[in-house]
């Protein structure tokens, strides 16, 4: 759970880099409807997941009622922020020659990474709070019981601990990991001067590089979750439990809201790891 400070610098961050910009040479006279139509559209032609769109237009609806409250300006209805720029088919979902050709890519160390994330759906402030206790070789599973925000360690985002059956893939890069990059003996990932990772995008700007190099844009790292959820889905029919399990998602109905779209290709969940070991 973020504490006070954490949330602090999130909300500072979103009007930095999301608000100010916009309203910086604004004059309190021209804030009226229009005004904050044009700073929907302004906001929807960012390369921004639309959850992190509806946390900028929160606390920028919050600014402009206090204007409004304060009898600055004259009362008006805001408009409402519409997801119609989310096509989950092309957005969130690459298919596996797309995989394969972004791992072929990738330098070593860095396919490890990216094979980790993209079939275990971990999510990326997870994956930087992973310890080397946490892998069960034998079993080939993996613990997901933290995160790390703002170089803070905490509970995952459901406060659950969840247990990853790792494929084919996944397991493979734990084990070259633990061979040829084992830096630390308690985390897994840590910095050149051999400490854990405070930033949860510590991974994106070389993900970005790669993806930039086949012709792929805006996909972010982030998005690695995806590509593991459509991918089962597309292979393993009946699986949305276990795929909901897997991402961490409190309530399958979450999983479906995102995933809907994928459920039409249907086989046995038992089928997972002998599909994904020819990867």
């Amino acid at each position: 759970m973020l504490n006070k400070d954490s949330t602090k610098k999130i909300v500072a961050n979103l009007f930095k880099n999301h608000i100010f910009p916009f309203i910086k040479n604004c004059k309190i006279r021209h804030i009226n409807r229009d005004f904050c139509k044009n700073f929907l559209i302004y906001l929807n032609n960012k390369n921004i997941c639309f959850k992190t769109k509806t946390h900028i237009y929160t606390h920028f609806k919050a600014l402009i009622l206090s204007v409004i409250d304060d009898e600055l300006v004259d009362n008006f209805s805001l408009p409402k922020l519409k997801n119609n720029n989310i096509e989950l088919s092309k957005i969130k979902a690459l298919p596996l020659n797309k995989v394969k050709e972004i791992l072929d890519k990738s330098p070593h160390f860095y396919k490890q990474v990216f094979a980790l994330c993209i079939f275990t759906g971990i999510r990326n402030g997870e994956l930087i709070a992973l310890k080397w206790s946490d892998v069960c070789f034998k079993s080939e599973t993996l613990i997901i019981s933290k995160n790390i925000v703002f170089g803070k360690l905490s509970s995952t985002k459901n406060k659950k601990t969840r247990i990853i059956h790792l494929l084919k893939p996944a397991l493979n890069a734990l084990k070259t990991l633990y061979k040829e990059y084992k830096f630390h003996d308690e985390w897994i990932f840590v910095t050149k001067y051999k400490k854990a990772y405070t930033r949860a995008d510590c991974f994106s700007k070389k993900w970005n590089d790669i993806l930039k190099s086949i012709g792929i844009y805006n996909f972010t790292f982030y998005q690695t979750r995806h590509i593991y959820a459509t991918l089962l889905l597309n292979k393993v029919p009946n699986s949305l439990e276990f795929i909901s399990n897997q991402l961490g998602h409190s309530k399958m109905t979450t999983t479906l809201k995102y995933y809907i779209s994928y459920l039409e290709d249907k086989e046995k969940i038992t089928k997972i790891k002998k599909y994904f070991e020819k990867i």
